[in-house]
């Protein structure tokens, strides 16, 4: 089938509009309240004026490995609500207990799925970049990495439904989910790019205008630690509506390109 981008967002965007008292409920429970949580208690570090990039760099991997401890249970957290969430915008019409009840289930099949692709990509990539390297040729070397990115970024497009497959369609095999995304992809590949990419940025576009406006609006009027507090709570719910419209989207598309086989 023939993928319609236009189709794909009137229909996600009315899908939130119809449902937005509960999809608010719980990507506030499932995506809110961690992604707050994680904000308030590990900030991550200023980095300061002038530092070099080795030693900004430095600090920036210093502090992911330092807050893996709290990454790992707001991650979970997350793919449960989003798998929830996608159990909840289907045909059938589930209650919430049940919504959240198939996201728990699909929650293990899930993170495989997601190990076995990383695992697999991460395998593929290191050999090409390593054939590459051994050319010592940088202009080869450069060339193949970039390759292998892009190749890496079209993976995740032509996988990108696989949660849906696993909540939706009830697939709690790893491959074979992975392997029905990639067929119910074929072909749409690149407009599926297209249309994540431009979602993905003008959401991040809103979430800093918006950041920015609110910091300058309340600078002068709250005490330096408020305004940061302030400050986190609107880029944790702005993150949570980004979340949310990618969820509503994924369902979406899931219920285009799966057609009358979807949620079987």
């Amino acid at each position: 089938m023939r993928f319609d981008s236009n189709r794909a967002w009137q229909q996600a965007t009315v899908a939130i509009a119809a449902n937005r008292e509960v999809l608010f409920a719980l990507s506030g429970v499932f995506f809110l309240v961690p992604l707050l949580a994680l904000a308030l208690l590990v900030p991550p570090p200023a980095i300061p004026a002038g530092l070099a990039e080795e030693a900004a760099m430095k600090l920036v991997l210093s502090y992911y490995a330092d807050t893996v401890p709290y990454f790992i249970p707001v991650s979970i957290t997350i793919w449960a609500g989003a798998l929830a969430l996608l159990a909840l915008l289907t045909a059938r019409r589930p209650t919430v207990g049940e919504a959240i009840r198939t996201g728990l289930i699909a929650l293990l099949p899930c993170i495989a799925a997601r190990l076995v692709l990383g695992l697999a990509a991460g395998i593929l990539g290191s050999v090409v970049v390593g054939l590459a390297g051994a050319t010592r040729s940088a202009a080869i070397s450069g060339a193949t990495v970039a390759a292998v990115l892009v190749a890496l970024l079209y993976l995740e497009v032509r996988t990108s439904l696989t949660p849906a497959v696993i909540a939706i369609d009830g697939v709690r095999n790893p491959i074979e989910a992975l392997s029905r995304s990639w067929r119910l992809t074929a072909g749409s590949g690149l407009r599926l790019s297209v249309f994540y990419a431009l979602i993905a940025v003008a959401g991040m576009i809103v979430i800093q205008i918006v950041q920015i406006l609110v910091g300058v609006a309340l600078a002068l009027l709250l005490p330096a630690p408020i305004l940061k507090m302030v400050l986190a709570v609107v880029s944790a719910t702005l993150a949570s509506s980004l979340m949310l419209i990618f969820i509503a989207v994924l369902a979406s598309v899931h219920a285009q390109l799966a057609g009358p086989d979807a949620a079987k």
